[in-house]
């Protein structure tokens, strides 16, 4: 096979059984570092060396030592202005939260709930009772189903 001209040849003694066994270990690990990647691959950037990883080390230090300062001056700026802010809003009264717009049948404007329910009433559920007094007839299919 492919391995024989890997392993050393000769007599078999048990003084060499150490040469064996080490030649045998070698062989199996350079099989398996061509047949398998490593499981931790390395940085896919060529420019990133050790310069780079200490500078990135120290960067992410300094974050954690230091966090953003944007959301501290923005609660400093609501815990120094918050009465002003309130003072200025507190006239605004919100409205319900659910209002339905009026409706417009035949040119008349309706809004009272009562009224909308009947106003509809008559417009889509009675505009077809006149023909049904009339002698209305069904719509015959054109094909047969």
């Amino acid at each position: 096979m492919g391995l024989a001209p890997l392993l050393p040849t000769g007599e078999d003694s048990p003084e060499r059984l150490d040469e064996l066994a080490e030649a045998l270990c070698n062989v199996l690990t350079e099989a398996l570092q061509i047949s398998c990647r490593p499981s931790r691959p390395e940085k896919n950037a060529k420019w990133w060396n050790k310069t780079c990883a200490q500078a990135s080390r120290i960067f992410r230090n300094y974050r954690h030592n230091n966090p953003n300062p944007i959301p501290q001056r923005i609660e400093a700026f609501w815990q120094e202005h918050k009465r002003d802010i309130f003072r200025i809003v507190a006239w605004h009264k919100p409205r319900d939260g659910m209002e339905a717009p009026p409706l417009v049948i035949d040119g008349l404007t309706v809004i009272e709930p009562e009224a909308k329910a009947e106003a509809l009433r008559t417009a889509l559920l009675e505009r077809n009772s006149e023909d049904l007094e009339t002698g209305w007839v069904p719509t015959v299919p054109r094909r047969r189903l």
